[in-house]
């Protein structure tokens, strides 16, 4: 018969204790089958580049309603791609959203542009985000007529750059715009239902 002194005991109570907590650990980002799923997952990921100085800082966006705040807030950028966020497994195809962007935040904001989202089904049957800039003018109205208003800072001057092609509906993969000559700012956002 073994004997166990107190030493030991402790031992093996504290590798029994350290296998729990790993195993609860590990079920937290596998789901039910073990797979591993995301634990945020996120609708895209905004990649921030710049030139000048050879570096990219990425920021994920959420599915979360109400207006988000950039950790790259207030630092313009030469380019702004925006890549696909987390994959979803459903039987039904995910509704259609709109990421507005803006420069600034809270009541200071300005919209830099608008993306719409869809959702296309991938090789391995999950559903994927991609991505169409909207090309909305910014209108006025003066009297009974509506007025297209030009504006350095708007949706109207976001331009598409790069050589990734979009799919037969316009929507792209993956998708880098840039305002022009200055930098573009992509301080905050907001998600929307898509028009």
């Amino acid at each position: 018969m073994m004997r166990f002194t107190a030493v030991t005991r402790q031992l093996m109570l504290l590798l029994l204790l350290g296998s729990i907590s790993i195993s609860i650990s590990s079920l937290a980002e596998t789901d039910v089958w073990g797979d591993e799923i995301e634990t945020e997952p996120s609708l895209a990921e905004i990649h921030y580049i710049s030139l000048r100085d050879r570096e990219e800082k990425s920021v994920s966006v959420p599915f979360a309603t109400g207006p988000q705040l950039s950790a790259e807030a207030g630092t313009g950028y030469d380019r702004i791609t925006v890549k696909a966020g987390t994959e979803v497994d459903s039987v039904q195809r995910p509704g259609e959203l709109r990421i507005n962007l803006y420069r600034g935040a809270d009541n200071q904001r300005v919209l830099v542009g608008a993306l719409n989202v869809r959702y296309y089904r991938s090789d391995d049957g999950k559903w994927i985000p991609r991505y169409v800039l909207a090309q909305e003018p910014i209108i006025i109205r003066q009297g009974n007529r509506l007025i297209p208003l030009e504006t350095t800072i708007g949706t109207g001057n976001a331009v598409l750059i790069g050589n990734n092609l979009p799919n037969a509906e316009g929507y792209y993969s993956e998708l880098t715009f840039t305002q022009g000559l200055g930098r573009t700012f992509v301080d905050s956002w907001q998600l929307a239902k898509s028009r």
